[in-house]
């Protein structure tokens, strides 16, 4: 079911340094920390998953946006 969510996210986002597939596996990675930490008495599943998703995509982009891309070059 969140199969088409992940695979339209990850397609979706750049980070420097990932590829296709590692972004997909960070977001199955959070799919399953949620799965895990999901408390059937707070939230619905899907919002709660999808939001946690969301979220830690725009954190990985934000710790990774500043990243000194010159860092590894000799001159």
């Amino acid at each position: 079911e969140f199969k088409p969510y992940i695979l339209n996210i990850s397609q979706r986002t750049f980070i420097y340094g990932y590829e296709l597939q590692d972004i997909q596996n960070e977001c199955y990675q959070i799919f399953f920390k949620c799965l895990s930490m999901y408390n059937v008495g707070t939230h619905r599943f899907v919002a709660y998953a999808t939001n946690g998703i969301k979220k830690s995509m725009s954190y990985l982009i934000e710790k990774n946006k500043n990243i000194d891309l010159d860092a590894g070059k000799q001159e």
